[in-house]
C-alpha cells in the first residue's frame, strides 16, 4: 500500500494546482499539443511545459510525438486507479472508525 499511497499523494499534489487542473480538463476533451494549450490558457510555452512535466511525473498524462509535434492526452488508466485507490483508502478509514 505504501507505493500506492505515494502514487495517490503525487496525483493529488499534481491536481492541486489550478493551472494543472485546467490542463487536465482540456485534455478531457481531446488530445492536444502544447501550442494549443498555450493559446487556450493564455500561458507561455515554458509554463505549460513545466505543468505538463509535473502531470507526466504523476503519470496522469501520456505524450506521443508526431513529427516535430508532441501531443498530450489523459492517462485514463491512471485516473481509474487513482479513483479506486482513493475509494479504498476512504472506506478503510471509515471502517476503522466504526
Amino acid at each position: 500500500m505504501k507505493e500506492g499511497l505515494r502514487s495517490l499523494v503525487d496525483a493529488i499534489k499534481a491536481l492541486g494546482e489550478e493551472t494543472r487542473l485546467k490542463i487536465v480538463l482540456l485534455l478531457c476533451q481531446e488530445e492536444m499539443c502544447v501550442c494549443d494549450m498555450m493559446t487556450r490558457l493564455d500561458l507561455s510555452q515554458s509554463v505549460v511545459s513545466h505543468h505538463l512535466k509535473v502531470l507526466r511525473q504523476a503519470q496522469l498524462v501520456n505524450n506521443r510525438r508526431d513529427g516535430k509535434w508532441m501531443f498530450y492526452s489523459l492517462n485514463h488508466q491512471q485516473f481509474i486507479g487513482f479513483e479506486q485507490d482513493l475509494a479504498k483508502l476512504v472506506l478503510q478509514r471509515v471502517a476503522a472508525s466504526e
